[in-house]
């Protein structure tokens, strides 16, 4: 290691216990961060040092922190030989000096932040450099490796900025501030749900928001969910949908059956009739889809050893208004217990949400028999806004209607407002939405549907082939980024099923 580097550390390290610091000491600490520290011997002394002034309220002298006994032995000879030498050669070298005031302090953190930068992306380059030392690698492994790489470097750069910022509220500072809040508060962007219910009050969701859906099994979360990203996303908004419980395969058919309002069991009895009918209203759904900031509806698939955290650094790259995780519980814990990895994924997702100006959508389920979400009930402290899809769900389906409960509306109205529902073909919409009618449609109409969109499907096969075989542009498809060892598939694609050559 750069000895400087270690000059840094023990410096700063050594100014903290010296009884003549004790003010600056105290006032300077906070603003000290452990991951500033590159070297892993000092990283642990200053884990220690910190531990003893958050339990004891004070700074030990140097002497007793060498001797604690909480200090190995090889880090405590290590740290008394550096200080042996920092005093034989200070004389000469003004820079081994304690630091004594607050300029002093300033530089050695700056030295500090500096090296660890450095550090950082110096293994960024060599985990880079041996990801691509692989001549069989595919598009989708690099355009993999490539969002990891950015965003591990955006977290670098952030993490080595953590100070916070001390506002003084003066008779001259009321004004500029308040210029500033009405400035945030007129660009506020909101996402609307397509729920007149809830928008028609609260406008929509806000971005730089964790949004947590809460149901028990059965209940509609994953349709809820769906519903909100497929309205969001036909008003313009870039949706990515990161699905845990089902295959990209099945997520489409889903959302061609909710388009058609047809329940998938009925488009599964004959899949060579339905296959047409699919690929063209998703193909319409899809139509405005593009790669210039439009509005797009894309799926991620996550690695199995992928956390929440890698999940959303992944995706960080591509600027998504709306990111719904389909649902968290089945991500990678990363060896901590579940609560904690969850706990700790919520947290990270709304420090990501107000850093990226999005919102995360979070399905969560519901205990058996509270209205709290099973195996980390600290998800709902870290939301801005919560759902709880309540009631009983064998009479939900029944009436076809569903209570919504607002548990958290952060700056919002917490109303509770009906829904319509038709899990069938996983809809959700407005009480009076006259599009879909009171009651599912009948065996007489559904033939008369069926038989308009054979002669429709008569009409638009020769196109659908040309465009879907010939074209195949990257309008109307739908894009899906995905880990190592998966392709990206398209609602035209063959690979959606299995389908004769015919089609």
């Amino acid at each position: 290691m750069n000895p400087l580097r270690e000059w840094a550390q023990h410096n700063l390290l050594r100014g903290l216990t010296s009884k003549n610091n004790a003010d600056l000491n105290k006032k300077l600490f906070p603003e000290i961060r452990k991951k500033w520290f590159v070297s892993p011997k000092y990283k642990r002394a200053f884990a220690l040092l910190k531990s003893i002034y958050l339990k004891e309220g004070r700074f030990p002298s140097w002497k007793s922190f060498i001797a604690n006994p909480s200090l190995s032995a090889e880090d405590s000879k290590y740290l008394r030989t550096k200080e042996i030498k920092r005093k034989s050669n200070e004389k000469e070298d003004v820079s081994l000096r304690i630091p004594r005031t607050e300029e002093e302090y300033n530089g050695l953190v700056s030295r500090m932040k500096f090296d660890a930068r450095h550090v950082s992306v110096i293994k960024l380059h060599n985990r880079l450099a041996s990801a691509l030392d692989n001549d069989d690698m595919t598009p989708d492994e690099l355009d993999y490796i490539i969002a990891e790489i950015k965003g591990e470097a955006n977290k670098t750069s952030e993490d080595m900025n953590t100070r916070g910022e001390h506002v003084s509220l003066t008779l001259d500072s009321i004004r500029p501030l308040m210029k500033k809040a009405y400035k945030e508060t007129k660009e506020k962007f909101y996402i609307p749900t397509g729920f007149k219910a809830f928008d028609s009050i609260n406008i929509g969701i806000p971005t730089s928001s964790l949004f947590v859906i809460i149901g028990k099994t059965g209940a509609g979360k994953s349709s809820l969910g769906l519903n909100i990203g497929m309205n969001s996303k036909e008003v313009g908004a870039r949706v990515a949908f990161v699905p845990l419980e089902m295959t990209v395969s099945e997520m489409l058919v889903k959302m061609a059956s909710r388009l058609l309002k047809v329940p998938v069991n009925e488009l599964m009895q004959n899949p060579k009739r339905s296959f047409k009918r699919m690929i063209k209203v998703l193909r319409d759904f899809f139509e405005d889809t593009g790669e210039d900031g439009a509005s797009c509806f894309d799926f991620y698939v996550p690695e199995s050893s992928d956390t929440v955290e890698d999940v959303l650094t992944y995706l960080e790259p591509y600027n998504y208004d709306l990111i719904i995780l389909d649902y968290p519980k089945l991500l990678s814990t990363g060896n901590l217990p579940e609560w904690e990895a969850l706990d700790k994924g919520a947290k990270f997702a709304k420090k990501f949400s107000t850093r990226n100006k999005t919102y995360v959508l979070w399905i969560a389920q519901m205990d058996d028999t509270t209205e709290a979400i099973r195996y980390s009930r600290a998800v709902m402290e870290h939301a801005s806004n919560a759902w709880v899809i309540s009631g009983d769900i064998d009479e939900n389906r029944e009436s076809g209607q569903v209570l919504i409960k607002q548990r958290k509306a952060r700056g919002q109205s917490p109303h509770s407002f009906n829904l319509k529902q038709d899990l069938s073909y996983s809809f959700f919409g407005d009480m009076d939405d006259e599009t879909i009618g009171d009651e599912p449609i009948n065996k007489k109409k559904r033939k008369k549907k069926d038989e308009e969109l054979e002669e429709d499907d008569v009409k638009t096969t020769k196109e659908i082939q040309d465009k879907t075989r010939k074209k195949k542009t990257k309008k109307g498809r739908v894009k899906i980024k995905v880990g190592p060892g998966l392709d990206e598939m398209s609602a035209a694609d063959d690979t959606f099923m299995d389908v004769p050559e015919e089609y």
